[in-house]
């Protein structure tokens, strides 16, 4: 029994340690590829986008690579970014409008303010990595800590203990007659 419950900690701890890495090594190896991720904060892109989602802008696009009916995120404010849908171009500006808004975004977006085209949409993964800024989400987080050290030290607490060998097994010649 007590090597199945080993075994299963074992197996747990790492499964839970890989996720964690594959998911944070992930998002850190997009982000150095030139992808900045984005939390959807609003419903102005339902259905593609909801809300919660986590969206990757590939910010190395170009504003005259963008075509009608690409996403792009863009600064419409110093502290607000917006992504939405390209339903025009004209010169040195988009047309923009959310996909579950009745009407044109107000103003033409330069293309100066462009950041880039969104790619990548993981539903849900935007609200996880908000909450982890939380203090609830720090205490989740070290709850995560805590379980995956716990799956890791309960195998060693149920081993066995290892017997010390005796001098004949060390191979320690003594006196011989």
């Amino acid at each position: 029994m007590k090597k199945a419950i080993s075994t299963l900690c074992n197996v747990l701890g790492t499964l839970i340690l890989l996720a964690i890495i594959l998911a944070a090594g992930s998002i850190l190896l997009l982000q150095v590829l030139g992808n900045t991720p984005m939390a959807i904060l609003s419903g102005s892109m339902e259905p593609q986008y909801k809300v919660g989602g986590l969206v990757f802008i590939n910010e190395k696009v170009t504003p005259q690579e963008i075509r009608e009916g690409d996403v792009i995120s863009y600064h419409l404010s110093e502290e607000t970014v917006v992504t939405h849908r390209v339903i025009a171009i004209e010169g040195e500006t988009f047309h923009t409008k959310g996909d579950n808004n009745d009407s044109e975004d107000l103003a033409p977006v330069p293309f100066a303010d462009m950041i880039g085209r969104a790619w990548l949409h993981i539903p849900g993964a935007g609200t996880a990595l908000m909450n982890l800024k939380t203090a609830k989400g720090f205490g989740v987080g070290i709850i995560i800590i805590a379980v995956l050290i716990v799956l890791f030290v309960v195998p060693a607490v149920l081993a066995p203990p290892k017997q010390k060998p005796d001098s004949a097994e060390k191979g320690v010649i003594g006196n011989e007659k």
